[in-house]
C-alpha cells in the first residue's frame, strides 16, 4: 500500500459480501463456502474493513500534507485526533452521528 500510486475503496458491509460469496460472485461455490467457515466471518471481515478504512484515511491526510508542502500552503488542516465512525442503514444511525 505505501507503494501504490493511488488507493481505491470499494467497500461492503460484511454481510453484502457474505451474500455475495453465498451467491458465487467472488468464488466458485465450494471455495465460497470454505471461505466463509474459515475466514470470511462478519465479525474477521469488519475489522479487515476498519483497517483498510483507517489505512486509506492515513493515505489520504500524508497526500494532503505532502500537497501543502510542494505549494508551500499554510492552512487550517492539521489535526491531532481523528474519529472514524461506521454507521449503517438500520433505524437510528442518522441519530447516532
Amino acid at each position: 500500500i505505501d507503494e501504490a500510486d493511488d488507493i481505491e475503496v470499494i467497500d461492503l458491509t460484511p454481510n453484502d459480501l457474505i451474500k455475495r460469496l453465498h451467491e458465487g460472485k467472488v468464488y466458485f461455490p465450494q471455495t465460497a463456502q470454505r471461505a466463509i467457515e474459515n475466514y470470511f466471518s462478519p465479525g474477521n471481515l469488519t475489522a479487515l474493513r476498519e483497517l483498510a478504512l483507517r489505512r486509506t484515511a492515513q493515505r489520504v491526510d500524508e497526500q494532503l500534507l505532502s500537497h501543502m508542502q510542494s505549494h508551500a500552503i499554510q492552512g487550517p488542516w492539521a489535526a491531532g485526533e481523528r474519529v472514524l465512525v461506521c454507521v449503517d442503514a438500520r433505524p437510528g444511525g442518522a441519530a447516532r452521528i
